[in-house]
């Protein structure tokens, strides 16, 4: 008997757009593109190609209901995206909808077509301020999260207002796009905001002439990812990246401006977001090169003695982590070890402590994401010191991309004996792997050892680390040249 294959649900309340270049068309589009199946609860039937809408049709509120009832009752979506909803008696339905049935809520709120046409009025604002609480995340562009505030969005800082005070308001987080009006400018930013998490999403502005649809194709693809097991600033990356990709492939048809094109999961690096918390962000030079896009076998040490025996064995790449010793002590053991990473010629990384890594002009620092935000980055970049950045996610791994380091570490591929780690498998090495090799060299960490490392290395990178693999093996010289071999015949 064959294995049945059961895709999860997203459902859609948008309108159906008889040109297709926007509405549940593309919400349906962007969901079956990505794997997910798309249910519909249709709001309003409009008549409109590329140029204008010529009628809209609202759906009654008895038609609204028993479309959401039949879907709910046996699809059971666990993600609802929220387009165009047509009139305020269809907001206060969505809200008591939304209130009662337990998914992640997902709202566009589609207050202009890109035709020109207004659905909103006063009322209309009123009663969408009765759905924010039931959102997860609202995504709104510049002039509607101007109309949903009741302020002015002149500036970054005026951006950040807005989404605190849609916030405040009771939505879980918002993504204001659009900032690229902030100023003119040749780059495109959005905003992303949550109690956690606040970053801009910045890439190289395009001149797209095809560009119909991105607000609904964006939230779909966060309610597809979602859907799918990411994360809330995961599923924004992603779709940032899906629209990028989408606007630069998209296509015309008919005599106005044709739609973003569905392209499938992202797979071009240039399409994801330099994420940075600052809004005047400047994609700056590259970190110094490591002169090699193979780091190899990675250990990662504790000690100067295992420090002496790994580099005596031959490992050309290493790192350094020390978590018992201050003062003195630490800087002592810093310079000795630098000092030994010279005299084998090899890449030595010291783990954390960039400030003294900075004044004993050490080779490398590796930073986790707790660190990044906190050291002088400009500082280690001007001094010619390499830098690596540990990344679990695509939110982690785009905010490192933004630095332009000396190379990224992925995981914890496997569970780990050393310390609690967030678990990315295999399916996300795969993934991941061959996009930021489009760039960086990319070292792969976590529970890797001689047992499964061809699998590690079947996803194409071509650096490991490993710690317990040689710190525990019961001859730590033959443990070392067996993976070194692995490396050296995958």
């Amino acid at each position: 008997m064959s294995k049945v294959f059961r895709r999860v649900s997203v459902c859609c309340f948008s309108a159906s757009d008889s040109s297709a270049h926007a509405g549940m068309q593309a919400d349906l589009r962007t969901l079956s593109d990505l794997a997910v199946h798309g249910c519909s609860v249709v709001t309003a039937i409009t008549a409109q190609n590329s140029q204008r809408l010529l009628q809209c049709s609202a759906s009654d509120q008895a038609s609204l209901i028993a479309q959401w009832q039949s879907v709910a009752q046996d699809l059971k979506p666990v993600a609802c995206k929220v387009g165009l909803l047509a009139n305020s008696d269809q907001v206060k339905t969505l809200a008591t909808i939304a209130g009662q049935y337990s998914a992640v809520w997902i709202a566009d709120p589609v207050l202009q077509s890109s035709t020109g046409h207004n659905f909103h009025s006063p009322d209309f604002i009123a009663a969408y301020k009765q759905l924010l609480p039931q959102l997860d995340l609202i995504t709104p562009n510049i002039p509607e999260a101007a109309a949903l505030t009741g302020q002015p969005i002149n500036s970054a800082e005026d951006v950040i207002c807005a989404a605190k005070q849609l916030q405040r308001q009771g939505v879980g987080a918002v993504l204001i796009k659009g900032g690229h009006a902030i100023g003119g400018g040749t780059r495109s930013q959005d905003y992303f905001y949550s109690p956690d998490k606040q970053f801009w999403l910045s890439s190289p502005r395009q001149a797209a002439a095809n560009n119909r649809g991105t607000g609904c194709v964006m939230a779909s693809a966060i309610a597809a990812f979602i859907s799918l097991g990411k994360s809330m600033a995961d599923a924004v990356v992603l779709a940032y990246a899906y629209v990028q990709q989408g606007l630069r492939a998209g296509y015309a048809v008919g005599q106005g401006a044709g739609p973003v094109l569905n392209g499938g999961w992202p797979k071009a690096l240039s399409d994801y977001p330099e994420v940075s918390e600052q809004a005047d962000y400047v994609s700056p030079s590259p970190f110094a090169s490591c002169d090699t896009d193979s780091l190899g076998l990675y250990p990662v040490i504790d000690s100067i003695d295992w420090l002496k025996k790994l580099l005596a064995a031959g490992v050309s790449t290493i790192q350094l982590r020390i978590k018992n010793l201050q003062g003195q002590a630490l800087s002592e053991t810093l310079n000795l070890a630098i000092q030994l990473g010279r005299e084998y010629k090899a890449r030595l990384f010291i783990n954390d402590h960039w400030q003294l890594a900075l004044q004993l002009k050490a080779y490398g620092v590796h930073l986790g994401q707790e660190d990044i935000g906190s050291a002088d980055i400009n500082a280690l970049r001007a001094a010619g010191i390499r830098l690596g950045v540990s990344t679990h996610s695509e939110y982690e791994w785009a905010r490192a991309h933004a630095l332009r380091p000396s190379y990224i570490a992925l995981g914890a591929v496997f569970a780990t004996q050393t310390k609690p780690a967030q678990v990315i498998g295999l399916d996300n090495l795969q993934c991941w792997a061959p996009l930021l090799q489009q760039r960086y060299p990319v070292t792969a960490i976590g529970g890797i050892n001689a047992s499964n490392i061809a699998a590690v290395l079947a996803s194409g990178v071509r650096s490991v680390a490993v710690v317990t693999a040689i710190t525990q093996a019961a001859c730590y010289r033959q443990a070392t040249q067996q993976l070194l071999q692995q490396m050296a015949q995958a």
